[in-house]
């Protein structure tokens, strides 16, 4: 197959970006999972969500490496640990009990963050090599389609939460699909033929950068502004009930 950047860069983003930015729909499991299983309580729900983005971000942190070396490896590893941690997670709330319930944190917790925090960047990167003289506008696409993922995974979720569909199914069938997008990403996926200039990657030492005073006040400034954001995130559709606001597509 010949490389073009819509079959080799656009495509792949948009199945990987949709698949991974599912993770903000968490909250619509949360009642269904607690009903099914009362050991799964408010506070063992949240330490999932926090747990799997707090491994996105460390993921993405210490992983750019492998992304640098090979957006294809990449892109396997996060078919591999996204469709394994919603198959553990799925397993998990299944199974129910105390086993069932560590099963769900590490499922969708760490091994579903680490396929995360690869799937974020691997798109990124991807559409940044083809895109390369509007790279602002490469990753700004590519962030926009992972965080429309959960506006249009909202209503789709919302349906298969239905009495004829166990929340543990639901697990199982959402695996499936995310699963072969992921699949498709990683088959059809590639890099353009770049120079050598342009494979350079700069270097610079962890320790330079994370002391400057404008790294951490920068750091600071994000962490709160994305803890207040995820605060809601993992809270959206029990806010939305508390507020008497319509629920059409979610399942309330």
């Amino acid at each position: 197959m010949k490389k073009n950047k819509w079959i080799s860069g656009f495509l792949p983003m948009i199945f990987m970006s949709f698949a991974t930015g599912s993770v903000y729909c968490w909250t619509l499991f949360r009642e269904d999972i607690a009903a099914h299983e009362p050991l799964f309580t408010p506070f063992i729900l949240t330490l999932c969500f926090m747990l799997a983005l707090f491994c996105l971000g460390m993921t993405a942190a210490f992983g750019g490496k492998i992304v640098e070396r090979s957006v294809k490896r990449a892109s396997l590893y996060t078919f591999i640990f996204f469709t394994a941690g919603w198959l553990i997670t799925g397993i998990g709330v299944h199974i129910g009990g105390i086993f069932g319930v560590i099963l769900a944190i590490v499922g969708f917790g760490p091994i579903q963050g680490i396929g995360l925090g690869l799937g974020y960047l691997t798109p990124v990167k991807t559409l940044m090599m083809w895109f390369n003289k509007n790279k602002g506008f490469a990753a700004g696409v590519s962030i926009a389609a992972f965080g429309l993922a959960g506006l249009i995974g909202n209503p789709l979720i919302g349906m298969l939460l239905l009495p004829l569909v166990s929340v543990y199914h639901a697990f199982y069938i959402l695996t499936a699909l995310y699963g072969v997008l992921c699949l498709i990403s990683w088959i059809i996926i590639d890099r353009p033929e770049l120079n050598e200039t342009e494979l350079a990657v700069k270097t610079f030492k962890v320790k330079e950068v994370v002391l400057t005073k404008k790294f951490i006040f920068l750091w600071v400034v994000l962490f709160l502004n994305i803890a207040a954001g995820l605060a809601l995130m993992a809270n959206e559709q029990q806010i939305y009930i508390l507020l008497g606001l319509p629920l059409e597509g979610y399942n309330a």
